[in-house]
């Protein structure tokens, strides 16, 4: 199984985050704010939500849930696939796919669908707890994620699975580098050669 985290993997959630910051400055919140309330959301509680990031705010600005509805209008919109995320989807198949993220379950599902990934993968799981949700991994199997904190949980807990640091380190994680990744990479393309690499038979 090949297990695939969504943001900064499939998705370009930088782009998002640029995005929404335009959208959402008319309501008084600078891009410098935004970023801020962010690493505190993730410092404070591991993952983000849209809920999360407002009550952040909320601390430094007035603000109400128009807020939360032009981040959820700005995710609903779609159209952030990085370039070579539906190749190797359509590569490996979903019957050896499964997407595992972790966030606000329904702002998780609303980016998966408003991209059009649900139909490439055998499941979606949404969970805080990543390497909990790999029920008994085989020695064959793999995990892609951009963060290197959930790297180094997975690669703990499971050090039969091939653990891939993907992309950039977004600015939200204060770690940048997994020192037990099994490989580090800058896109999806070399994440598959690795992958076909080691799926061939010796």
């Amino acid at each position: 199984m090949i297990n695939v985290d969504l943001d900064n993997v499939l998705i370009d959630s930088l782009t998002l985050v640029e995005r929404t910051k335009q959208v959402v400055s008319g309501l008084g919140v600078t891009g410098e704010l935004y970023e801020r309330a962010v690493l505190t959301v993730m410092r404070e509680f591991g993952a983000y939500t849209p809920e999360r990031h407002y009550a952040v705010l909320k601390r430094h600005i007035p603000l109400d849930g128009e807020f939360v509805r032009r981040v959820l209008l700005c995710a609903e919109a779609g159209g952030i696939v990085y370039p070579d995320t539906m190749d190797f989807l359509t590569e490996f198949g979903k019957e050896n796919l499964t997407i595992v993220t972790s966030g606000d379950p329904n702002f998780q599902l609303l980016k998966i669908q408003a991209n059009n990934l649900d139909g490439y993968v055998r499941s979606i799981i949404v969970t805080d707890d990543k390497p909990g949700s790999m029920k008994r991994p085989a020695a064959g199997d793999f995990f892609l994620d951009d963060a290197p904190r959930q790297i180094e949980l997975v690669k703990q807990a499971h050090p039969q699975i091939f653990c891939i640091q993907m992309r950039q380190v977004p600015f939200w994680e204060t770690e940048k580098t997994a020192p037990n990744a099994d490989a580090r990479v800058v896109d999806l393309r070399e994440a598959a050669k690795i992958i076909r690499t080691k799926r061939r038979p010796q």
